[in-house]
């Protein structure tokens, strides 16, 4: 076995270790962390900088679509 052998399985060892629901957990906080993080973005650097300011040009509102989307999905599976 060859060092990158060796390095490659005590990686793969230390991941096993981890419980699949700390995983999930981890993953979980992450994409709501993010969804706060959306959220609290001034609404100045949201908006398009052409002018447009119809109801589907706020870039903060599909990105809080798509978060609860995603967050949805990965704690419903």
């Amino acid at each position: 076995m060859t060092p990158i052998h060796a390095f490659g399985e005590f990686v793969r060892r230390i991941f096993m270790a981890v419980p699949l629901g700390a995983a999930r957990g981890l993953f979980l906080g992450l994409l709501v962390g993010l969804f706060v993080w959306v959220l609290t973005l001034p609404a100045e650097s949201t908006w398009p900088d052409t002018g447009s300011r119809g109801p589907t040009a706020n870039l903060k509102v599909w990105a809080c679509v798509a978060l609860a989307i995603q967050i949805a999905i990965y704690a419903w599976l």
